[in-house]
């Protein structure tokens, strides 16, 4: 019995959905942030579409990286600022439209933004792709961990999958919790956080767009 356990805890999905887990908390940000604060707002399947966005991209990035060609990422620094300024102004779009939410009846809210499952499906998504912290996450961290496996090629790919595994089970966590909150929470609570949720998701945005406005004010947020 204790052989099987043992042999069941070393397996590759195992390792790889522990290194995800640590993953997901080292880089909760803007996005996590954003699918916490929709769910109190949103019904849950239009939500899941945004999971369903980001364990996409996290799907691309993971392959990416067992394929092995992330240097050519990582050659590409130029870019790698333009995707940082392209995603600081989405960031800090969404965060203006949290904001406006704020200052608005409930029933109002889907004037202001189409949030349906369509449009959060691609908006996550875009950003997910975007996202400095899934990038250095999946082409720094998880690279890195790939070249210290002494792995078989199927094993390695069992590794991913547990790793991509974390994704949906972590977020819908996030998801669950603000859909249980936002159905118990009177509207003033609710409004306030959207403010609070739409100021840091404008900070954010405005510190990938200008990044010496992290350094210039302190600590940075990410």
């Amino acid at each position: 019995m204790a052989d099987i356990l043992r042999k069941w805890i070393q397996h590759p999905v195992l390792k790889g959905l522990k290194l995800g887990i640590l993953l997901q908390f080292g880089g909760m940000g803007p996005i996590c942030l954003l699918l916490f604060q929709l769910a109190t707002v949103l019904p849950l399947p239009d939500v899941f579409a945004g999971i369903a966005a980001v364990t996409l991209a996290d799907a691309v990035y993971i392959l990416v990286s067992l394929l092995g060609i992330i240097g050519i990422i990582h050659q590409v620094k130029s870019t790698s600022e333009i995707f940082k300024k392209i995603n600081g102004a989405v960031i800090a779009y969404l965060g203006i439209s949290f904001v406006l939410m704020s200052l608005t009846e409930r029933p109002s809210y889907f004037d202001l933004y189409d949030w349906r499952a369509g449009s959060v499906f691609v908006g996550v998504l875009v950003l997910t792709m975007l996202n400095p912290v899934t990038i250095v996450c999946y082409t720094g961290v998880f690279n890195a961990k790939l070249a210290d496996l002494k792995m078989s090629v199927k094993d390695l790919f069992f590794f991913g999958f547990g790793t991509l595994l974390s994704t949906p089970l972590f977020m819908t966590a996030v998801v669950l919790v603000g859909s249980m909150g936002g159905a118990f929470l009177p509207d003033i609570v609710i409004n306030v956080m959207n403010m609070i949720v739409g100021v840091l998701l404008i900070l954010w945005g405005v510190q990938y767009i200008f990044p010496k406005f992290g350094a210039r004010f302190g600590k940075k947020l990410l």
